[in-house]
């Protein structure tokens, strides 16, 4: 994401996240660079990364506004909440 407004969210049990895998899925390789992003996971899963039960991976964020929020106990960026993992999150500006 380099610009604009995003507004993302997963939604159901052990579902996706609002930016990243799916439900179960992991989410990897994530790049936000500017703009507004809002990222609301669903039961489970990360705002930004990984799903229901997956990691979420490789995620850098260089500037913009964002807020992220994890459904159910998971991580707002990161890994879902039944035993996703968060690995290489860079946050910066």
């Amino acid at each position: 994401i380099t610009g604009g407004t995003v507004t993302a969210t997963g939604v159901g049990w052990k579902s996706g996240a609002g930016i990243g895998g799916g439900g179960g899925g992991s989410g990897e390789n994530i790049t936000i660079t500017g703009g507004t992003v809002t990222a609301t996971g669903g039961d489970g899963a990360a705002g930004i990364g990984g799903g229901g039960s997956d990691s979420g991976k490789n995620i850098t964020i260089t500037g913009g506004t964002v807020t992220a929020t994890g459904g159910g106990g998971a991580a707002g960026i990161g890994g879902g909440r039944q035993g996703g993992s968060g690995e290489n999150i860079t946050i910066t500006g």
